[in-house]
């Protein structure tokens, strides 16, 4: 909670990682972190169930401009099922993450992740585009982009 991951104390200089957050654990929760400019994705649910991602900020600096132009990773990469991506409940709380400047997508849930919850957060300006993958379900052996 409340971290600076992939940049430097300033907020501003990059300091990448390959992978920001790597949960491969059960009931873990990732709360109110800037996470920017790490190369494969910023928070990665590696097979975990049941875990919490609420009211980070993904992609941008403090000064709320991306990594270079674009974040080169994946904002939240998902391969495990039951998870909650935003809010959990209609309580009314803002409890959802920014997710913008990615070039590999905003969410992107993989091969046989099931029962994950994507709900409430602010995801845009993903893809080379501007208008790229925001949430991608990418199938086994898919490749990344529009799911038919």
């Amino acid at each position: 909670m409340n971290n600076l991951i992939g940049l430097a104390a300033n907020g501003n200089t990059l300091l990448p990682n390959t992978v920001g957050v790597n949960v491969s654990g059960s009931g873990c929760q990732i709360r109110g972190n800037r996470i920017v400019g790490n190369s494969i994705a910023n928070i990665w649910l590696n097979g975990g169930n049941n875990n919490l991602v609420q009211q980070n900020i993904i992609g941008m600096t403090v000064n709320n401009t991306g990594a270079t132009s674009f974040d080169p990773s994946i904002g939240v990469l998902v391969t495990g099922s039951n998870n909650s991506i935003g809010t959990s409940s209609n309580s009314g709380a803002v409890n959802g993450n920014t997710i913008r400047f990615m070039i590999g997508g905003g969410v992107v849930i993989k091969d046989a992740a099931a029962g994950n919850f994507v709900v409430g957060n602010s995801i845009y300006d993903n893809g080379l585009s501007n208008n790229g993958m925001d949430i991608d379900l990418l199938p086994n052996g898919g490749m990344a982009g529009n799911t038919p």
